[in-house]
C-alpha cells in the first residue's frame, strides 16, 4: 500500500485537543512495552477547542451535544486507506443522522497553513463530504498512532467502546448499531499491542543513528506511526507476523527526503534505512 507523500512535513500527532486522559511515555527500543493506554479509552471523555476548515473556533461541546453518539474519525490525507472510505463515510453519515448520530472528522496537520487548509477543503469537496472536520496537531495525545482511527463518543464527549484502528465501514456501523440498541459492541483487535516486534533502524551514511525521523508501518488495514529515538530506532508491535510496508515519513534537517517503500520481512525483525545528507 503506497501512501501519498507530496510537499508536506507531517508527523502524525493529533493535536490542539486536549482529552482527559494522561500518557504514560515509553522508549521506543525499551526492552519491555508499557500497558497499551489506547485500551483504556473507555469511560474517559474527550474535550477540545480548535478550529474547522474554515477557521472557525469550535469546540467538542458544540460537535457532540445534537448527536446521540458521535464517531470521531481520526485521519490523515497521506493514508490512501483514509481517502478511499471517505465516500462510503459521507453515505454513512447521511444514514446515522436519521438516526440522531453522526461523524466529525479530526484531521491530522503538521503545518496548519493556508496552503494545507486549501488542499483539505479540496479534497474534502472532492469526496462529497459532509460531516464537519476539525483540522488538528496534538503533543498530548500520543495514544494514538494508527490511522485512521475511529472513536464513538456520547453527546457529552464520553468514550463508549474500544477504539476501532483500521479503514472499515461495516465494523465502524455494526458498532454504532450495537451501542444505540445497548446489545453487544463487536470485539475489536488493537493492532497496536501484539505479540510480534518489528525495529526500523534509521542511519546516516557513515553508520550513526538517526533520530527524530517519522516513520510509517503500515499493512492493507491501517497505518502505524512512530518516531526514531537517539538510537536511530522505532518499534511497531502488532498482532500478525508479515511483511509491512515502511516509509519515512519525514526526516530531520539536513537530510534529503525519502520517497522509497521498504519491506520487512514476513518474520519479526529488523530493517535498517540509510538517509543521505542533503548538499
Amino acid at each position: 500500500m503506497k501512501m501519498k507523500k507530496t510537499d508536506y512535513k507531517r508527523l502524525v500527532l493529533l493535536g490542539l485537543l486536549i482529552l482527559s486522559i494522561f500518557c504514560a511515555g515509553m522508549s521506543v527500543c525499551a526492552a519491555e512495552t508499557a500497558a497499551d493506554p489506547v485500551t483504556k479509552l473507555k469511560e474517559k471523555t474527550v474535550s477540545f477547542t480548535s478550529a474547522d476548515l474554515d477557521g472557525h473556533t469550535v469546540t467538542s461541546k458544540e460537535l457532540f451535544k445534537d448527536n446521540k453518539i458521535t464517531m470521531i474519525y481520526m485521519w490523515g490525507p497521506w493514508h490512501t486507506n483514509c481517502v478511499d472510505e471517505m465516500e462510503e463515510l459521507a453515505k454513512l453519515h447521511t444514514k446515522l443522522q436519521e438516526k440522531g448520530c453522526g461523524i466529525v472528522g479530526l484531521e491530522s496537520e503538521r503545518d496548519q497553513n493556508e496552503e494545507t487548509l486549501q488542499a483539505a477543503r479540496k479534497l474534502l469537496k472532492e469526496k462529497g463530504t459532509n460531516y464537519p472536520n476539525v483540522m488538528l496537531n496534538c503533543d498530548t495525545l500520543e495514544v494514538i498512532k494508527v490511522f485512521p482511527t475511529a472513536l464513538f463518543v456520547d453527546s457529552e464527549g464520553t468514550i463508549l467502546a474500544d477504539p476501532i484502528s483500521e479503514a472499515n465501514i461495516q465494523k465502524y456501523e455494526e458498532t454504532l448499531d450495537a451501542l444505540l440498541n445497548d446489545t453487544s459492541v463487536p470485539k475489536t483487535e488493537d493492532p497496536k499491542d501484539g505479540s510480534y516486534r518489528y525495529r526500523v533502524f534509521v542511519k546516516d551514511e557513515e553508520g550513526n543513528p538517526v533520530a527524530e525521523a517519522a516513520v510509517q508501518f503500515c499493512d492493507e488495514y491501517a497505518c502505524r506511526m512512530g518516531e526514531t529515538d537517539e538510537l536511530g530506532c522505532a518499534v511497531f508491535e502488532v498482532t500478525e507476523e508479515k511483511s509491512y510496508e515502511v516509509h519515512i515519513l519525514e526526516v530531520p534537517d539536513g537530510f534529503e527526503d525519502l520517497e522509497e517503500t521498504f519491506k520487512t520481512d514476513e518474520k519479526a525483525s529488523d530493517i535498517t534505512i540509510v538517509l543521505k545528507k542533503a548538499e
